[in-house]
């Protein structure tokens, strides 16, 4: 995208790709957990109630109306981006994949888009 479509992007549109990047998370942490490829170590309970727990919270957010309501989603889905997922083949690599395409989403497109907008004069 160039600095004109980031400075472009909508409170709604930035929240959709965030709530459709949080959901493939949720698709793929479920295909994981219920593959024989799933340990149910510690962390790993741990980092499935994270995405859970994430997905409720997630769905409590209203759509913002402005960009500084962003942030309630970014908070949502921290937990999701904080946890150290496996890179093992199969489900788990799938499912590490879907956490790094949220986090260039919720992280990297919202700041990027923020940048965009200022150096725009834009708010």
């Amino acid at each position: 995208m160039t600095p004109l479509d980031l400075a472009d992007l909508t409170p709604s549109q930035l929240d959709a790709d965030i709530r459709a990047a949080a959901a493939e998370v949720f698709a793929r942490v479920q295909a994981w957990h219920d593959s024989p490829a799933w340990c149910g170590g510690q962390d790993d309970r741990r980092g499935y109630a994270d995405v859970v727990l994430a997905i409720i919270d997630i769905d409590e957010v209203p759509e913002p109306v402005d960009y500084a309501g962003l942030w309630r989603l970014t908070r949502a889905v921290a937990p999701i981006l904080n946890h150290s997922w496996p890179d093992d083949p199969g489900p788990a690599r799938d499912l590490a994949t879907a956490v790094e395409a949220l986090r260039r989403t919720t992280v990297t497109r919202l700041r990027e888009a923020e940048q965009a907008r200022r150096r725009g004069g834009r708010r």
